[in-house]
C-alpha cells in the first residue's frame, strides 16, 4: 500500500512539474512583450499626437529584432492625406517605438513585427482613429 501512494505521490508531483513547464514554454513563446499604439486629437488641433511601440518579451533574452513602421491621415480642408511611414528598427533592443505631432490628425496605421531566438515570427497591421 504504501508502495502505490508513493507512487500515486510522484505521479502527481511529475504532472504538476509537466503542466508548470509548459505553462511558463507558452508564455515565453512570443517574439514580443507588448504593443502600445493610438492617436489623439486634442482641443488645440497643434497638439494632436499619434504613438505606436513595440516591446521585447521580458522572459527572452535581447536577442531579437523590433519594427514598427506608423503613418499618419491627417486633414487639410475637406481632403484627407497619408504621410510617408516614420519607421523605428533594430536588433538586440528593448523596444521599438515613435510617436508624431501635427494639427488635424485624424488615424493611424501601423505594421509591427517581431523575431526572437526560439519564438515564432510576429506581424500584424493595426489602425487606430482619434479619440
Amino acid at each position: 500500500m504504501k508502495k502505490f501512494k508513493l507512487f500515486a505521490i510522484l505521479c502527481i508531483v511529475a504532472i504538476m512539474i509537466a503542466t508548470t513547464a509548459t505553462i511558463v514554454s507558452a508564455a515565453s513563446s512570443k517574439a514580443y512583450g507588448d504593443i502600445y499604439y493610438g492617436c489623439t486629437n486634442n482641443w488645440n488641433p497643434i497638439k494632436d499626437k499619434a504613438w505606436s511601440t513595440i516591446t521585447y518579451n521580458g522572459d527572452k533574452p535581447v536577442s531579437n529584432y523590433l519594427y514598427v513602421s506608423m503613418r499618419v491621415q491627417y486633414q487639410e480642408g475637406v481632403n484627407f492625406y497619408w504621410e510617408s511611414p516614420i519607421v523605428d528598427k533594430g536588433y538586440n533592443r528593448s523596444k521599438s517605438d515613435v510617436s508624431r505631432w501635427r494639427y488635424s490628425l485624424m488615424a493611424i496605421e501601423t505594421t509591427f513585427k517581431a523575431t526572437s531566438k526560439g519564438c515564432p515570427d510576429f506581424s500584424t497591421i493595426v489602425t487606430a482613429a482619434n479619440d
